[in-house]
C-alpha cells in the first residue's frame, strides 16, 4: 500500500513529468554536445515543469469521477499549492544563476523569429 502511495505522489504530482522533460534536454545537450550553464539551466526547467503543472492540476475544477488521477488532485489541492511555490521559488534561483540569460533569450527569438531587424 505505501509503495503504491509513493507511485501515485511521483506520477500525480508531476514529477515524473518534469524529470521526463530533464532527461529529455540532457539527451539533446548530449547529442549536440551543446556548450551552455546545462545544471542550472536543467534545475530550471525541473522547477519550472513542476510549478507550471502543478498549476494547472490545482484549478482543474472539480468533476465528478472515478478516475483515480482526478480523485488525488481533488483529495491532495494542497500538495499542488506546495509544489506550485516549490517550483515557482526554484524556477526563480535557477533562472537568476544562469550567466548571460539574455543572450540565450535572444538566442531563442532569433532562431524563432529571424534577424532581431525584423522584430517589429
Amino acid at each position: 500500500m505505501m509503495l503504491r502511495r509513493l507511485f501515485d505522489f511521483f506520477i500525480f504530482s508531476s514529477l515524473f513529468i518534469a524529470a521526463c522533460a530533464v532527461l529529455m534536454a540532457y539527451q539533446v545537450n548530449t547529442l549536440f554536445r551543446l556548450t551552455y550553464p546545462s545544471g542550472r539551466f536543467l534545475w530550471f526547467l525541473f522547477f519550472s515543469t513542476v510549478c507550471s503543472y502543478n498549476f494547472h492540476w490545482y484549478f482543474t475544477p472539480h468533476t465528478k469521477s472515478e478516475n483515480r488521477r482526478v480523485l488525488w488532485t481533488q483529495r491532495r489541492k494542497n500538495v499542488h499549492l506546495l509544489l506550485i511555490v516549490a517550483g515557482f521559488i526554484g524556477s526563480i534561483l535557477f533562472f537568476l544563476q544562469l550567466k548571460n540569460f539574455k543572450n540565450y533569450f535572444r538566442l531563442s527569438i532569433k532562431c524563432r523569429y529571424g534577424d532581431e531587424k525584423n522584430w517589429s
